[in-house]
């Protein structure tokens, strides 16, 4: 199997993965990145794994692994990339500084809030209710499976952004 490798929300490189028996081939070739390059393996269900450091080698950076295919449920829906933390897209929007949180069975997007900045989900704003969180406002709504919004019972309301629980 062959896949792609982002970096920043576009494409670095390329993973291959060969079975060979009881194990999986891994190997990985992206462009140079300046600093401490690390490649995560993220699986269907959001779960992260880090495969390794790539090292620099002829100009390229390249990792080389072999792991067990029963720890490893590697399948064609996993996507690989170089970003400490999974860029956040919504509805196939990248959100800057969006991060997601798991309260329970559900995933709660928070986007911090700016008033010099116009929000990057317009289209999506009526899903939304400003929050206070750790001193901070942000934006925030309820996911689905496929990281589009939707309405909740009892939304929090406000009118003003003063009125930010």
């Amino acid at each position: 199997m062959e896949f792609s490798v982002s970096h920043g929300g576009t494409v670095c490189g390329t993973l291959t993965a060969e079975r060979e028996g009881l194990y999986w081939r891994i190997r990985a070739e992206c462009r140079a990145i300046p600093g401490v390059v690390r490649l995560y393996g993220c699986a269907p269900d959001g779960t992260r794994q880090l495969f390794g450091v790539l090292l620099p080698e002829d100009g390229t950076l390249r990792l080389r692994r072999k792991l067990s295919v029963n720890a490893l449920p590697l399948t064609e829906e996993w996507r690989f990339t170089t970003d400490e933390r999974e860029p956040v897209t919504v509805g196939g929007i990248p959100v800057p500084n969006g991060e997601i949180e798991r309260q329970g069975s559900a995933r709660r997007l928070f986007v911090p809030f700016d008033a010099q900045t116009p929000f990057c989900l317009m289209e999506y704003v009526c899903f939304f209710a400003l929050t206070r969180r750790d001193g901070r406002i942000f934006w925030t709504c309820v996911l689905d499976e496929k990281n589009v919004p939707f309405l909740v019972d009892n939304p929090p309301k406000c009118d003003t952004i003063s009125q930010v629980s």
